[in-house]
């Protein structure tokens, strides 16, 4: 997933919950909602793509 533009509250919600905080915030149950629901209308597999691929030694084409 990417995200474009900035969303401070967003990613301080998604890098500081923890299960043991209690109830999810607002804006992560929104994201996870969202994405589950794309995800399954989606018919094809996800790629995984690496920044590194073919820049590591051994791994190139």
């Amino acid at each position: 997933m990417h995200h474009v533009g900035a969303f401070p509250v967003l990613e301080d919600q998604l890098t500081m919950w923890t299960p043991e905080s209690g109830d999810s915030p607002d804006r992560l149950d929104a994201l996870v909602h969202g994405v589950t629901y794309l995800r399954s209308k989606e018919s094809r597999r996800a790629v995984v793509a690496s920044p590194l691929r073919g820049k590591v030694a051994g791994h190139g084409r």
